[in-house]
């Protein structure tokens, strides 16, 4: 009879545990100590949860992505053709078709803002 009225103290005192963990993480405070504390003090473990003042959480932060800068303008260019009349501004793209297709070949002349004379396209370092 004396060991069943020690349990009952045991299990009695370990709920007031759980209910101030529970009660503890709710309020914004970690449970574990908490845990004890009402396992300890019982009923005012419980009731000195409630007496403290409610810790809000923090909101996570949040992973900030970089700033990819905006695509650069695709540069335009300016050509000459056979009899030097000047066509432009074309694109990059269309003027490598140009050449591909064989309408403007590597002797053309060839001109954007980032370069200062008119250069033939097969002295340029850039690819086209």
């Amino acid at each position: 009879m004396e060991s069943l009225k020690y349990l009952l103290f045991v299990i009695v005192w370990t709920l007031f545990g759980l209910l101030a963990a529970y009660f503890a993480n709710k309020r914004g405070r970690n449970p574990y100590p908490w845990f004890f504390i009402g396992f300890f003090l019982g009923l005012i473990g419980v009731i000195l949860l409630f007496v403290l003042p409610k810790i809000e959480k923090k909101e996570e932060k949040k992973q900030i992505k970089p700033l990819t800068p905006p695509p650069l303008p695709e540069t335009l260019w300016y050509y000459l053709d056979s009899e030097h009349n000047q066509h432009g501004p074309v694109s990059q793209t269309r003027l490598e078709r140009e050449i591909y297709e064989g309408r403007l070949n590597k002797n053309t002349l060839v001109w954007n803002e980032s370069i200062e004379n008119w250069t033939k396209v097969k002295d340029l370092k850039e690819d086209l």
